[in-house]
């Protein structure tokens, strides 16, 4: 799993990438053809608003920097197109989720892009079930996997035990630490292991909340948290390990 790509994410798509605007401008030396090149590429980049010009000279009397605006716009047309893809997802049409895929085809290879990253991720969010190519390149990128969102990242520990176990063994090592705590705890409390420490209280506690929430409704995950507690228990003998487990399985039949 890496961390980054050494391209820019523009480089490979439809979209003119830096890459690609430093190579039409080197092709030519002459003033002039330099210039109709800046200017043609500014006619097919530019955002096309009769009212944008004025507004851009008020800008320009009150020193606000190009950079500001535009910055600013991208922020803001960002925080829209989420917002209808978040729509697209609660409307759950077959219509909506094909509209969401052809999003996502267009988008995932710009995660690495600031402002687009708020699409992608959303888009992800969205989709029920995601292709497997979508899945296994999300894997190799750990930026992109720590910043998935929960359902996303659980379809991928469907295919990827080793991830799975790396995001929960912290919490099963928190829990017993927490039990260690309250065992040689002298001073009475309302968690207090001996006396106000009940079933019903340490289902509140982060850790066994986490634990579900990690599973979400995938049965095989939650075997997959249970099968690391035995394994744990036949290695270590921590009788904690037990109320971990049987706080686990009220709460899934609770459910």
């Amino acid at each position: 799993m890496t961390s980054n790509h050494s391209k820019s994410p523009l480089d490979n798509h439809p979209l003119l990438g830096k890459t690609k605007l430093r190579q039409t401008l080197s092709k030519t030396r002459k003033v002039n053809t330099l210039i109709n090149a800046v200017k043609r590429f500014q006619d097919e980049n530019s955002i096309k608003m009769n009212t944008l010009p004025p507004a851009l000279q008020l800008l320009d009397l009150h020193k606000i920097k190009r950079h500001d605006f535009y910055d600013q716009a991208a922020a803001d047309m960002s925080e829209h197109v989420v917002a209808r893809i978040r729509a697209l997802g609660e409307h759950g049409t077959p219509e909506s989720y094909e509209k969401l895929e052809e999003q996502l085809r267009k988008c995932f290879d710009l995660f690495n892009v600031p402002h687009f990253r708020p699409i992608v991720l959303e888009n992800l969010k969205q989709l029920p079930k995601l292709e497997d190519r979508y899945l296994d390149s999300i894997m190799l990128d750990r930026n992109f996997y720590e910043a998935c969102p929960l359902s996303v990242q659980q379809q991928i520990w469907m295919k990827n035990k080793d991830l799975f176990r790396k995001a929960f063994r912290p919490l099963i090592d928190s829990y017993l630490k927490r039990k260690e705590d309250l065992l040689i705890s002298v001073e009475p409390s309302k968690t207090n292991f001996f006396t106000f420490e009940t079933t019903k209280a340490r289902r509140q506690w982060k850790e066994i909340k986490d634990l579900i929430m990690f599973t979400g409704t995938y049965e095989e995950l939650f075997l997959d948290i249970t099968a690391c507690i035995r394994e744990l228990f036949s290695t270590t003998g921590d009788v904690m390990l037990c109320s971990l487990r049987s706080v686990l399985l009220m709460i899934l039949l609770c459910l």
